[in-house]
């Protein structure tokens, strides 16, 4: 069964033009807190919650059920991994400061935690969600199963903005924890075993789902200010893990389903970024880092719309060109082997 499904395109294109723009905004607000920089930190909050809810989607969709849990995991994590522990050395190799090769120890411990670079964290996290799959799929198909793991992740979020755990308990709330996320995950496990309930769901409703989505992310936004306002600090006031982001990302995803007029040259841009999202996810960092570095030295200002836009421009294209050079880099290295 072919997983390559239009909406799902989208919506990975979309997410990581969001982590993009979530970053770049990011640095804007750490200068200086501007409305503008808040709007379009919140604007994209729906990426990682769409992120996780197309793996979920993806794994059930192409799913072979005669295979082993030995094979299905080790399928997966041959995929992610090789790239994933070259740029996670790479992050530590750039960002340390004594010239030396970092210890195997800390090496190991950033392979495992994911905080080789600050959003490395997502890969532990989604490996997670590849060890528990096979337990959990058919779990999570049913009604049952998506209302439980919705009652955990909201649980999970209301502790992590309003309750303060002691030391020992603190993992539960961290993001690196599958189960702050699992809703996503199993939503789209829900859905992918029922194609004509979403579509039936969505059907003629493009504008009645715009329209709250505009709704909520104003309230999002507000929400964010506030939080801000009342002194919660910048990084539970912007946090993905709230219930009204998790509000704000369903009906992203509505409304990307429900819209079928997308211009041309939009979707085949989306699409393109879709097919190299993982690599884009993996060396965007290192692009922002030295851009911004560049852009200071050069007197510039971080809390500024030239910033910004600017930012966007250099750090996307870069990575994109650096993802097709990797790529072919990769795929000469592969045939070397094949001849020997």
């Amino acid at each position: 069964m072919s997983t390559r499904i239009e909406p799902m395109d989208l919506l990975r294109g979309m997410a990581i033009l969001g982590v993009v723009i979530g970053h770049i905004s990011a640095e804007t607000l750490y200068a200086k807190i501007t409305l503008i920089g808040l709007y379009f930190n919140q604007l994209i909050r729906f990426a990682v919650p769409v992120f996780i809810f197309l793996s979920g989607m993806g794994l059930s969709l192409s799913r072979k059920q005669k295979r082993g849990y030995l094979h299905f995991v080790w399928y997966r994590l041959r995929r992610v991994l090789p790239l994933y522990c070259l740029w996670s050395i790479i992050y530590l190799i750039v960002d340390d400061s004594t010239g030396q090769p970092p210890a195997l120890y800390r090496i190991s411990w950033a392979l495992i935690s994911g905080d080789a670079a600050y959003h490395l964290y997502f890969i532990p996290l989604i490996v997670q969600f590849y060890l528990v799959f096979p337990f959990l799929n058919q779990y999570l198909q049913r009604t049952t199963g998506l209302l439980v793991s919705l009652a955990i992740t909201v649980a999970i979020q209301f502790t992590n903005m309003y309750l303060s755990l002691p030391t020992p308990w603190a993992y539960l709330i961290d993001q690196r924890n599958f189960l702050s996320w699992v809703f996503y995950f199993a939503l789209g496990i829900w859905s992918a075993s029922r194609p004509a309930l979403l579509e039936r769901c969505v059907k003629q409703k493009q504008s009645i789902i715009f329209f709250l989505l505009l709704v909520v992310l104003g309230g999002v936004t507000i929400e964010a200010f506030i939080y801000l306002k009342f002194g919660r600090g910048l990084n539970l006031s912007l946090t993905q893990m709230r219930p009204s982001v998790l509000i704000y990302s369903l009906l992203v995803g509505l409304w990307v389903w429900s819209s079928s007029a997308w211009p041309a040259a939009v979707k085949s841009f989306l699409s393109f970024l879709s097919t190299i999202s993982y690599e884009i996810f993996l060396v965007h960092v290192f692009m922002l880092t030295q851009f911004t570095r560049f852009y200071l030295n050069t007197g510039g200002n971080k809390a500024t719309a030239a910033y910004g836009i600017s930012a966007l421009l250099v750090v996307l294209s870069t990575s994109i060109l650096l993802v097709l050079v990797q790529r072919r880099v990769l795929k000469w290295l592969a045939k070397l082997r094949a001849e020997r």
